[in-house]
């Protein structure tokens, strides 16, 4: 829709330059649901690319994963196997896991006929960079859960590996990791441990770079809920899993393990409210998930034209204050309307 106003030319030619240089910054000022939505910051060491030139990196955690999984025997004094053991755990197999569980972001997301740019690596799953979004809440869930899901055949793989290497082995040897089937059992086996935490870290834990605070937002909205109300709930449930995880390590973990869970814990709780003070203060567009929401949801456009209009009448009404006004050599200025 057009509004059009009467001015005289020397006014019009004042509005067209102010058009012409101010008016996309005035814009931004005015409605910051306007601002594009924060992307997620791309880091980490180059891999190279793969399928149809995306970009690969390996963010820094997993070497720091790494390096602590070769200084725990070093440090226990365990047999050098063990050594070998980790490093191929927490090297190749860690590295293939969260690359399947991007590649299953990335084959949906293409399918669906959205563009990736980047895919970095790191121990919680991964992350797979967009440029692109048709607004289809239904489809971006199904690209956010199809890569915790593609853990459920890499476990079927390592169950059917331990199966055979079991029936093939010697039972009075499985004390002997230095054995090779003995080794491809314990590596298969916590292996599937590390799928499974993958897996669950990537449905439960609502908080960015996991998974769940996507799946969850696609969710709640799917039923009709606002992006703010949605965002608010899986803020809550974000603590609600932060204090849980505390509780529960106290229960079942080791001593060594309760300050890892008392970091992962109080990481959740204080990204949850972050969260939540965003859904608050109406600054959802800068969440890295939720602000790709925020601005394709078309109910947080409810005034925005109205305001618009008002602040292009009140720009018309101070330019011909200032020129002068007047009914002289009228000329029709057209202000388009913001939707």
């Amino acid at each position: 829709m057009a509004q059009f106003v009467e001015v005289d030319r020397g006014a019009a030619e004042v509005v067209e330059a102010v058009e012409a240089n101010e008016a996309d910054q005035e814009a931004i000022a005015l409605f910051p649901e306007e601002v594009t939505p924060v992307n997620p910051t791309v880091s980490g060491i180059s891999l190279g690319t793969c399928i149809l030139g995306i970009h690969i990196r390996l963010h820094w955690s997993m070497f720091l994963i790494l390096f602590f999984a070769l200084l725990t025997p070093l440090a226990r004094h365990d047999p050098w196997i063990m050594l070998i053991f980790n490093f191929v755990l927490f090297g190749p197999v860690l590295f293939i896991t969260v690359f399947m569980h991007e590649i299953g972001h990335v084959l949906v997301t293409l399918k669906q006929g959205g563009e990736v740019t980047d895919i970095v690596l790191w121990p919680g799953g991964g992350l797979t960079v967009t440029v692109s979004n048709d607004g289809n809440l239904w489809n971006d869930f199904i690209a956010a859960i199809v890569g915790p899901l593609m853990h459920i055949p890499m476990i079927i793989v390592w169950t059917l590996l331990t199966v055979i290497c079991e029936r093939t082995t010697d039972l009075d040897r499985l004390d002997s990791i230095t054995d090779f089937s003995v080794f491809l059992i314990n590596l298969a086996y916590y292996a599937i441990i590390l799928n499974v935490i993958i897996l669950l870290a990537n449905i439960i834990i609502p908080v960015y770079p996991f998974g769940a605070r996507r799946i969850f937002g696609d969710l709640l909205m799917i039923t009709g809920m606002s992006v703010s109300k949605a965002a608010k709930i899986t803020a809550s449930l974000g603590i609600i899993v932060g204090v849980a995880h505390v509780v529960l390590a106290f229960f079942f973990a080791s001593a060594y393990y309760i300050f890892i869970a008392i970091w992962l814990a109080v990481l959740i709780v204080v990204k949850s409210l972050s969260l939540c003070s965003k859904a608050n203060g109406g600054r959802l567009n800068d969440d890295v998930i939720f602000g790709r929401l925020y601005c394709d949801d078309p109910r947080n456009t409810n005034g925005r034209a109205d305001n618009f209009d008002n602040y292009a009448t009140d720009m018309i009404d101070t330019v011909v204050e200032m020129t002068g006004g007047g009914d002289v050599d009228p000329y029709t200025v057209e202000i388009t309307e913001m939707v």
